[in-house]
């Protein structure tokens, strides 16, 4: 056979099927459906199924090289913590106890309590990594940058990174 022909065949065999693990279990997403199995604690699998929006009816922004990229990050990320948490959803309802009362904030907020939670520790944990990762860093080189005033730039590395190997 030669070269081309096999190129073709394995190029008609190409799929577009991606996925991750959840909590005793695994999500698929295609074009068009994505689903989710999750073993249940009774041993059963739970499989759920679901249409994917904008599969091959994606408006032209979501085609373009580079946005395309930042909008498939977003959305898988979300479908992905939405079919985690739904998994250890299913892997918590057999332990838990409906003896105990809900308290204030779960009366007040009902189902939405989780959702809230959950937006409010995704703010918080990345301004705590900017602060951190970015304003941290520079602060400290400013810091440090007012002491060494009279050095060349290259003296300046040198002489951070001599006192960093002391240590």
């Amino acid at each position: 056979m030669s070269k081309s022909k096999e190129t073709v065949s394995e190029e008609k065999f190409k799929s577009k099927i991606g996925g991750q693990a959840v909590i005793e279990g695994v999500m698929m997403r295609g074009i068009d459906k994505a689903a989710m199995a999750c073993r249940l604690p009774s041993g059963e699998i739970d499989l759920e199924e679901w249409a994917v929006k904008g599969g091959k009816n994606a408006p032209f922004y979501r085609k373009v090289p580079f946005l395309r990229g930042v909008f498939v990050f977003i959305s898988s990320m979300v479908e992905g913590y939405k079919c985690l948490s739904r998994s250890a959803d299913k892997q918590m309802q057999a332990e838990e106890d409906d003896d105990e009362e809900p308290s204030k904030l779960e009366k007040m907020l009902g189902d939405k309590l989780m959702p809230v939670i959950t937006t409010v520790s995704i703010v918080l944990g990345l301004a705590l990594a900017i602060a951190l990762f970015m304003f941290l860093p520079s602060w400290i080189s400013k810091f440090i940058d007012a002491f060494i005033v009279g050095l060349a730039p290259v003296a300046k590395n040198i002489n951070i990174t001599v006192r960093s190997t002391r240590r």
